[in-house]
């Protein structure tokens, strides 16, 4: 099984291609609510998104993508109604960990400043992931920013699965 192809397929076909009946196949049975959820409610506010897979790395039951994410808001997206506005690049790291040949678990961090500042709105502060029992999530946004030489966390948005 070739894990790197599972989640290559995931981003061209599903997330790309918006290939929903795809989830049924790759994503596992306790996760696929949660995944039909949030790609429905993304792609129907960002219907042109497309995520460049840049890099992908497998380790054990652990694949790590690096990508690059461009879309147009022109849907309602967590409260804020559509801008218009159209991000291009916004770089990010997903986790995409498997149970067998499903992914059974799914979290990621993108650059904060690139997706809010283009899109003309932020988001909601929600809890850090230690205070969310991962079970319990889908998928997980956190903003790094680097005060001096340091790395912090500054939100993270979580949905629940």
């Amino acid at each position: 099984m070739d894990r790197k192809a599972t989640v290559r397929r995931f981003i061209d076909e599903a997330v790309n291609g918006g290939r929903d009946e795809l989830v049924d196949e790759l994503v596992a049975d306790e996760l696929r609510p949660g995944a039909r959820d949030w790609f429905g409610a993304f792609r129907s506010s960002f219907p042109d998104v497309h995520m460049e897979t840049v890099e992908l790395v497998a380790d054990g039951e652990t694949v790590v993508g690096r990508f690059r994410c461009s879309a147009t808001h022109l849907g309602e997206w967590r409260g804020n109604p559509p801008t218009g506005r159209r991000f291009e690049g916004v770089d990010e790291v997903y986790f995409f960990r498997f149970d067998g040949d499903q992914i059974a678990e799914l979290w990621g961090i993108e650059t904060r400043s690139t997706a809010s500042g283009s899109s003309g709105w932020t988001r909601p502060s929600a809890p850090r992931p230690a205070q969310v029992p991962a079970a319990s999530m889908f998928f997980v946004t956190t903003s790094i920013v680097r005060p001096s030489s340091s790395v912090g966390l500054n939100s993270t948005t979580s949905v629940p699965a």
